[in-house]
């Protein structure tokens, strides 16, 4: 299917642009390539003329200001890297992902391969791959941590947690993941890990809130709490000052509801075992991650990304599992329907999917392994106990 996919992309998209190919398969493309990582090359050039380009960036092609952390600056230029390495760079970072979320899902039947085939080739996803966006790349680090903290290298996963969190701030969400480790580790290393975040916003606030100012926050090919608010208000013709407030209330409501069942509801029906320990710490990560950046605002649907790492989990769990069937569905409705649902049903989707990952958040226990894969696992207090 990759094949197939980018070999379409190559000739109807680089060799013969006039086709469009990528427009036309639902990726918005922008010229010149790779606009998201040229936001980080311009900016290194103007920083080393003196700018502060959080502040100003005459240098990108759309004259937006960098709306990313210092620290890429510093790694773009250590690298010795021009604007001139912005189309390779892009190409590797896509390859990168590409090979990390097909490390991720593992081996997988037939069927459970052309489900992931479909959700990673999808729209929101390839606009990561195409915009060159610096998601893709911290998808990969948190395929990392993920990988340590399942192998029991608590401390190390914990690390990479703090550095991903660093480099692009959401990822910091993906914290959640220390649920699935021992309570005792998941206590000490999340208590360190928000003192060290905490000191990291402290000393970079007023960077942060320049970012926050530069990220667009638009409604087209967007996602999170104030996306469909901010829709209905426009139909009800009510007057946008009280979208915050809407949004905040909704978003309120769907929590605590959420929360509400996951102390309450004994059943398991919603809470597949994982096959392997990866699986449960991804998807618990993916949980953090998603309700996170949704409750924050609107993202555009790159970030969508985050919900790749539910899939290793539910796609093992499909064959037993009727709610895992109905994730799944719900997932490639939230990708494909983004581009081309007239209705915005991806909108109400990514409620849903909030609604879940909360419950998920705080169902007591996790997500355990199942048992005919226990022998396999990591420590039985792993399971789920944080």
């Amino acid at each position: 299917m990759l094949l197939i996919y980018f070999g379409i992309v190559l000739y109807g998209h680089v060799l013969r642009p006039e086709l469009r190919a990528w427009d036309r398969m639902g990726v918005p493309t922008r010229s010149p390539a790779f606009a998201d990582l040229r936001n980080i090359s311009t900016g290194a050039e103007c920083a080393a003329r003196g700018l502060d380009v959080l502040r100003t960036n005459p240098c990108d092609p759309w004259k937006r200001r960098m709306n990313y952390p210092r620290v890429w600056i510093s790694i773009w230029q250590g690298a010795g890297l021009t604007v001139a390495h912005t189309n390779p760079v892009g190409v590797v970072l896509g390859a990168l992902f590409l090979a990390a979320v097909l490390w991720m899902a593992g081996p997988l039947l037939w069927w459970q391969g052309l489900l992931f085939g479909a959700a990673l080739l999808s729209p929101p996803i390839m606009l990561g791959v195409e915009r060159g966006n610096i998601d893709i790349l911290m998808f990969t680090v948190l395929i990392l941590a993920g990988r340590a903290l399942s192998r029991s290298r608590y401390g190390t996963g914990t690390a990479i947690l703090f550095t991903a969190g660093a480099l692009k701030l959401f990822p910091i969400f993906g914290a959640s993941a220390l649920r699935q480790i021992p309570r005792e580790w998941a206590l000490r290393l999340g208590m360190v890990l928000a003192l060290a975040f905490g000191v990291y916003v402290v000393v970079n606030l007023e960077d942060i809130r320049l970012i926050g100012a530069a990220v667009p926050r638009a409604t087209w090919f967007s996602f999170g709490s104030r996306v469909l608010p901010a829709r209905l208000l426009e139909i009800l013709r009510v007057d946008a000052a009280y979208l915050s407030a809407v949004s905040a209330v909704l978003a309120a409501i769907v929590a605590v509801v959420a929360l509400a069942l996951a102390r309450r509801m004994r059943t398991s029906f919603f809470v597949p075992p994982a096959e392997r320990p990866l699986d449960g710490v991804l998807a618990m990560m993916g949980a953090g991650l998603f309700a996170g950046v949704f409750v924050l605002g609107n993202h555009f649907d790159y970030r969508l990304g985050i919900l790749l790492f539910f899939f290793p989990w539910l796609l093992r769990a499909a064959a037993d599992s009727t709610a895992a069937r109905l994730g799944l569905t719900m997932l490639l409705g939230i990708f494909w329907f983004s581009a081309w649902s007239p209705l915005r049903l991806d909108d109400i989707l990514t409620w849903a999917w909030f609604g879940l990952s909360v419950f998920w958040l705080g169902r007591p226990g996790g997500i355990r392994l199942a048992a005919r894969r226990a022998s396999d696992a990591v420590p039985p207090a792993t399971l789920g106990q944080g």
